[in-house]
């Protein structure tokens, strides 16, 4: 498992530029929070790791072969498939059993055969961060997996990362500063110019 780096970065939405220069590093095994201003390109840098878009110029090294576990900011359950069916079609290499367990965990056991349309937000939120959390892979994108979530649920679910993604690199973004001490991780300001190499 390698540091992700990004090696001044820039890229463009047709004439938009969203980012230029961007040299970042994301230690390998450790927890980063993500945080700057909306519309400053956190997300586009999740596209950019996932190759769902390329860079213009520049290059990033140490991408993992197996590709990402990844929250996005929209929870993205199928609704046609159970809670249940939902985990099963994205973890088919995990256990019923484990999944149920993991429902459990976050305060969702007896909800297995509901549809997404039936649950309340905080519910589709803690379903979704299972589908991605639970992948076996070496890195972790969340995009705002707080969101719609208590207090108390916040810790819950962090305590529940933090299980789950022991010693594999992770990547959250967020507004909230506070959620860098809920996932024990470092907090990376993404600022309008990221000049020379920053780590996280």
């Amino acid at each position: 498992m390698e540091d992700l780096v990004f090696h001044n970065v820039c890229f463009s939405y047709e004439s938009k530029k969203v980012l230029e220069d961007v040299n970042l590093r994301f230690p390998a095994g450790r927890r980063t929070v993500l945080m700057g201003p909306s519309g400053i390109g956190k997300t586009t840098l999740f596209r950019l790791i996932l190759g769902l878009a390329r860079p213009d110029r520049g290059h990033i090294s140490g991408l993992p072969e197996k590709g990402a576990g990844v929250l996005f900011q929209e929870d993205r359950l199928f609704p046609h498939l159970t809670v249940l069916e939902n985990l099963k079609v994205c973890l088919p290499e995990r256990r019923e059993e484990d999944l149920r367990q993991m429902l459990l965990e976050l305060g969702l056991s007896g909800e297995e055969g509901r549809y997404p349309q039936e649950l309340s937000g905080g519910m589709r939120r803690r379903v979704s961060c299972i589908r991605a959390v639970a992948a076996n892979r070496e890195l972790y994108l969340l995009d705002e997996p707080f969101n719609g979530l208590d207090e108390a649920l916040r810790g819950q679910v962090a305590s529940w990362i933090r299980k789950e993604t022991e010693g594999k690199t992770l990547i959250a973004v967020s507004h909230q500063s506070q959620d860098a001490g809920l996932l024990g991780g470092t907090i990376l300001r993404f600022e309008e110019k990221e000049q020379g190499e920053r780590n996280a």
